[in-house]
């Protein structure tokens, strides 16, 4: 049940931060994600995992994003803080997607080539579909070179962020379980 509860906030979240920035109420999805989160948390066996990969997810995404923008690549629809950085709408994306690796995702655990194809596939269908569908992003260069970027960088993100929900889940158990003598 917990698993489905994750996905569906999950999926919930992401159309809140896409659609809040599409109509420039980007606020709207950032307090989405909070409840997320917080249901997430205190309903997680691997709290301090989770948190742990929320905080490299959105460092990714602020390299990442604030490449495609500096790039000429995307254009973000509610370009808070600053119009030349990754949105923080953008992050809390990076955020949400963190949130689901434990959870709803936790499927990939140790399947690297599969995390890596479903990086490479989900990501540029997600930017699409938030730019040409929604109208979150506009897409500035050939659409399949910034679709082709975007899957590369997410067959790179995605297995990296799975093996280390593997490593910090697994701490964080090995923490909680009392040492044999």
């Amino acid at each position: 049940m917990r698993t489905l509860a994750n996905l569906v906030g999950f999926n919930a979240c992401w159309f809140a931060l896409v659609l809040g920035a599409a109509h420039g109420l980007w606020w709207v999805g950032l307090l989405a994600l909070a409840v997320f989160a917080a249901a997430t948390l205190a309903t997680s066996p691997w709290p301090k995992a989770d948190l742990k990969l929320v905080g490299v997810a959105v460092a990714i995404g602020v390299v990442l994003e604030t490449a495609l923008v500096q790039g000429g690549i995307f254009r973000y629809a509610s370009p808070v803080p600053w119009p030349a950085l990754a949105p923080v709408w953008m992050l809390g994306l990076w955020a949400n997607f963190a949130l689901s690796l434990n959870h709803s995702l936790g499927f990939l655990d140790q399947r690297f080539a599969l995390s890596a194809l479903l990086g490479a596939i989900a990501g540029p269908l997600a930017y699409y579909g938030a730019a040409r569908v929604f109208g979150a992003a506009e897409i500035l260069t050939v659409l399949p070179f910034a679709l082709g970027l975007l899957a590369v960088g997410y067959a790179f993100a995605t297995p990296l962020l799975v093996a280390l929900a593997r490593r910090w889940r697994e701490a964080e158990e090995a923490r909680r379980s009392p040492v044999a003598a």
